[in-house]
């Protein structure tokens, strides 16, 4: 074979192998990158954690009895009984026992995958609403020479909605239901969230002022 074209073969032969090794370079810069990008965790987005919360509030239904008593004042020409005013109805509330939404918050998930909910205290969230359609008609007694004002039945219903919310907030059963309802449901929502992006969080509450359950 003549020396020019063995050397024209060695010369191919030299080009392909560059060629070659080049592209096995460039592979194995890629390579790593694309494997960087695969095994990259997606982030969980707990933004609606507010709005979760919103949806833990547990609604309780009261019958109440609004009631105002006021004692004569004396005796007037010899006339007794004046001053002297009763009034009495009921009615039925329902109260929005939950935890403040605003104030619930939530971490990252650690390295073990465990994230941390910290619940602000349940308690009554607004005033009770009262169900209009329930009010009994107002059962009144006055003395002589008296009425009840406009004023006295706004004030005996406005006391009376308070010691709804008392009796509520004092009643540590029915705030530890609503509590265990609020874990339960943000419970799943962190749950779903984790689903959502092929991770599996384990979920743990601590009080805002006492520290982790």
């Amino acid at each position: 074979m003549p020396v020019q074209q063995m050397r024209g073969q060695a010369m191919k032969a030299t080009s392909k192998v560059m060629r070659a090794a080049a592209a096995a370079l460039l592979l194995m810069g890629i390579c790593p990158l694309a494997g960087c990008t695969a095994q990259q965790k997606e982030e969980p987005d707990f933004s609606n954690i507010g709005d979760i919360a919103q949806l833990t509030t547990m609604k309780c239904y009261y019958h109440n009895v609004a009631k105002y008593e006021r004692d004569a004042d004396g005796y007037l020409f010899g006339i007794g009984n004046i001053g002297a005013k009763r009034l009495w109805f009921e009615y039925d509330a329902t109260v929005n026992m939950g935890i403040d939404a605003n104030e619930v918050e939530i971490s990252e998930p650690d390295e073990n995958g465990t994230v941390t909910i910290t619940l602000p205290p349940v308690e009554v969230q607004g005033n009770p609403d009262i169900d209009t359609s329930s009010m009994t008609t107002p059962v009144t007694e006055t003395g002589w020479f008296t009425d009840i004002t406009q004023d006295e039945k706004t004030s005996t219903l406005n006391s009376a909605q308070n010691e709804i919310i008392e009796k509520a907030n004092s009643d540590e059963a029915l705030k530890q239901q609503a509590k265990d309802r609020a874990k339960e449901i943000l419970t799943r929502y962190v749950m779903g969230v984790g689903e959502g992006i092929g991770q599996t969080y384990t979920v743990v509450f601590q009080d805002a002022e006492e520290g982790q359950e």
